[in-house]
């Protein structure tokens, strides 16, 4: 009987301690996101006159540069992740790669997100300027590239893509937010040579987008004086490599019914162009642009865009201090299918002043944003194109 009983008490002990152990926990599993997305660009575009000659031309350059990209996300906690983008950009012409040949030539970044406190990445990024202003532009939304201003001498085209970048890019303070980038030069002993500073921020809330942005190029570019080929800025494709440019920008839209109405003011400073062969050249631009565009159906999007460019430019003669230009851009836009489109552009640009790049006569010549320069002060370019967009 005490057997049985000292039997029964153990067994009962033992039961006991079990259910007080606790189980194991469980594996932790993190939400990973992975995204594959891209663009398609297509068309023909004419243009009457580069150097005297008109073109009809199969190319890729449309509304949205050609792209494969691959979008991730990782969940470290619930408030903390790992994020990565890696974007190729590519000539559907030919299959060969863009921004100069590199497997991930429009951008490359991995770094860490917090919902409380930021977002923090390094890699090959755009510059502040690019997150906050050109998203009021006409050609930062519905235009593409040869909507850009002439020569897109304030980058809002991304003309300048930088390497060696780190961003910080804030948490949405409600309708507000903002970031600040850093591209450094890697050279020892050389922290401004070829280095970048950029700043921006926005307001959005929903129909209002206000965005402001700078822009620091430290003598950038491969043609540069003492050049820095391991620094931010590996091409100058603006204008010749200079000491310094410098790039302040804002602008508005504003979504009322079925219009939306923008402006956008940015001025470009170069000093010291091409310092490694001349002195004492610089470059002020001053862009303002107006655009508008109508959602005509939920398929169909009109636009518009008005842009005129002021130049300063010193070191070069009395002959070549005053260019301008007015352009003119207009857009049809319409989706066949989802995520296919169908589009027609035409632009106008008149050249005026004092000739920047110089005509057939002596004058100034007009030059839309990637096309040859004119014999004339004219120049006019019509294209027609499909996107995809996956």
């Amino acid at each position: 009987m005490k057997k049985t009983l000292v039997g029964a008490a153990v067994a009962a002990a033992a039961l006991a301690a079990q259910a007080q152990t606790p189980a194991p926990p469980a594996p932790a599993t993190n939400a990973i996101s992975n995204t594959i997305y891209g663009v398609l660009d297509l068309g023909l575009t004419f243009v009457d006159d580069i150097g005297g000659e008109h073109v009809l031309q199969g190319t890729s350059v449309g509304i949205q540069g050609s792209r494969l990209g691959f979008r991730g996300n990782v969940a470290i906690d619930p408030e903390l992740s790992a994020v990565y983008v890696l974007e190729a950009g590519f000539n559907p012409e030919n299959g060969t790669l863009g921004q100069g040949g590199r497997l991930f030539g429009r951008q490359v970044f991995g770094g860490l997100k917090h919902e409380r406190y930021g977002q923090l990445t390094f890699g090959r990024q755009y510059d502040s300027l690019v997150d906050y202003v050109q998203p009021v532009t006409a050609n930062g939304t519905v235009g593409g590239a040869y909507f850009a201003h002439p020569y897109d001498n304030d980058n809002t085209n991304n003309t300048l893509r930088f390497n060696n970048v780190l961003k910080y890019r804030s948490p949405a303070f409600g309708p507000f937010g903002l970031s600040v980038s850093r591209g450094f030069s890697n050279q020892p002993g050389g922290t401004n040579n070829n280095s970048m500073t950029s700043a921006g921020a926005g307001y959005f809330d929903g129909k209002l987008k206000v965005g402001a942005g700078y822009l620091q190029v430290n003598n950038g570019g491969l043609a540069a004086a003492a050049a820095n080929p391991a620094g931010t800025a590996t091409t100058d494709q603006i204008f010749a490599s200079s000491r310094r440019q410098k790039v302040f920008g804002l602008g508005a839209s504003y979504l009322l019914g079925t219009f939306k109405v923008g402006g956008a003011v940015t001025r470009a400073d170069y000093q010291g162009v091409n310092q490694a062969t001349t002195v004492g050249v610089s470059y002020k631009l001053d862009n303002y642009e107006l655009n508008l565009s109508y959602y005509a159906s939920p398929k169909l999007t009109l636009s518009g865009a008005y842009v005129h460019t002021r130049g300063d430019v010193t070191g070069r003669g009395a002959a070549f201090a005053s260019p301008r230009w007015d352009q003119l851009s207009l857009l049809a836009d319409y989706q066949i299918y989802k995520g296919l489109y169908l589009y027609g552009e035409l632009i106008h640009m008149k050249a005026g002043g004092s000739p920047f790049a110089v005509a057939a006569n002596g004058g100034p010549a007009a030059k839309i944003n990637l096309v040859g320069a004119s014999s004339s002060d004219r120049q006019n370019l019509a294209r027609v194109g499909f996107r995809y967009n996956f």
